[in-house]
């Protein structure tokens, strides 16, 4: 629960974007997931 509520609030108060020509390359863990470590850009949200 607490991960998810984390995750609410991130959400909320950021934006997410990966670059323009970004393509995903996944391996596999206990899972697929990126290769690259899902190189992203977070930028805070204007406030309201």
């Amino acid at each position: 629960m607490t991960v998810k509520s984390t995750m609410h609030q991130m959400l909320r108060r950021f934006e997410w974007s990966v670059p323009k020509n970004y393509r995903l390359q996944l391996t596999w863990g206990t899972g697929p997931m990126p290769a690259d470590d899902l190189p992203i850009d977070m930028r805070a949200r204007a406030q309201r």
